[in-house]
């Protein structure tokens, strides 16, 4: 059958077929689950407040009835590789100088004016909706919707970027973390990952800055040419390789 519908009748022809094969059914698999996962956040979205808020409720229900780990011996786990102080060196001779060619950057004079409130829009807006909230309970959808909660926290935010003052409320900056599970039995702590939610209005607040930096970093050309990957919308891996096949490529093309 393998040689009538692809031709293939050497070993090395069919075993060449078959990793072609492999691939094409990858892709078909990733393209199937691509297209589910976007349905569920079409029918997520859909979803009147009450039902969505009763589908949280369950799955809740689910992590609570599920086996609780130890968690102060995750704790002290953990405490050894990120809690321990590491030292740093500030008289860094590249930092230093790295510092002085800042210093002759001329400084935004105007960074209200550059604060606007479509800047603001544009973060809130890709925001993603449903990811896991911070101890604030509050996550993306419910920022976007409530209109007045949204001017509120952008005024605020703007007021103390352009002041200078502290927030004044600590618990934005404080975090939520959940031990996900790996592999293994849930008795070893070194088979959990702990991942820390942020309040979304903390993640709001550094996206504004984000976006302004990129801004004022692209306008001043301060990011060298070479940092490919520290720019937004950049693979730096898949461009270095893209680029260093296309060269290759074109060197053997060249027989050089």
């Amino acid at each position: 059958m393998l040689a009538k519908k692809y031709k293939a009748v050497s070993f090395v022809e069919i075993t060449s077929l078959a990793e072609k094969l492999k691939t094409r059914l990858q892709l078909l698999q990733s393209k199937i689950a691509f297209r589910q996962a976007d349905e569920n956040r079409v029918r997520v979205r859909q979803m009147p407040a009450k039902m969505l808020l009763r589908s949280v409720e369950r799955e809740e229900e689910k992590q609570e009835s599920s086996e609780i780990p130890d968690v102060h011996r995750i704790r002290k786990y953990w405490g050894t590789i990120v809690g321990v102080k590491k030292p740093f060196n500030s008289k860094n001779v590249q930092l230093q100088a790295c510092e002085q060619s800042l210093s002759q950057i001329p400084e935004d004079s105007d960074l209200k004016g550059h604060l606007t409130k479509e800047l603001w829009d544009r973060v809130v807006r890709k925001a993603k909706p449903w990811k896991a909230h911070g101890p604030d309970g509050l996550q993306g959808y419910w920022w976007k919707v409530f209109v007045s909660a949204n001017m509120a926290l952008h005024k605020l935010v703007l007021h103390h970027l352009t002041s200078g003052e502290s927030l004044p409320q600590p618990w934005i900056t404080e975090g939520r973390i959940v031990l996900i599970h790996k592999t293994g039995p849930k008795s070893k702590p070194g088979n959990f990952r702990p991942i820390a939610c942020l309040n979304t209005c903390y993640k709001l607040l550094t996206g504004y800055v984000t976006m302004y930096l990129n801004q004022h970093v692209t306008e001043r050309k301060i990011m060298p040419e070479e940092q490919i990957a520290l720019r937004g919308g950049v693979w730096g891996c898949t461009h270095a390789l893209t680029l260093d096949q296309t060269l290759t490529a074109d060197a053997q093309d060249q027989k050089q």
